[in-house]
């Protein structure tokens, strides 16, 4: 276990060249959307927004079953497409307010 060394820990662990670490940012970012998700806001932003999600799964990559898997509770946005779902998410809101 590291204790209080944890930085030094990490960076003797993870070599800066590593591109496993995610920036702390993001990691809000990620828990934000899994909050507004697990909520049921980011359905309801979406609807607002008058965005279908065929839609919203085809700005983000992904299939439109993934996105309803989501707003039903099934699964959770991960990484670099969460990201961006909560980027979607914002932006919607400023459409939509």
């Amino acid at each position: 276990m590291p204790g209080k060394c944890l930085g030094k820990w990490l960076l003797n662990r993870y070599p800066s060249g590593y591109s496993g670490l995610v920036p702390i940012d993001d990691i809000a970012e990620l828990a934000r959307v899994r909050a507004l998700v697990r909520s049921g806001l980011a359905r309801a932003i979406r609807e607002k927004a008058g965005v279908s999600q065929s839609e919203l799964a085809r700005s983000l990559g992904v299939h439109e079953t993934t996105v309803a898997k989501w707003e039903s509770g099934l699964r959770l946005p991960r990484s670099d497409v969460g990201r961006r779902y909560g980027r979607i998410l914002r932006d919607l809101t400023k459409v939509a307010p």
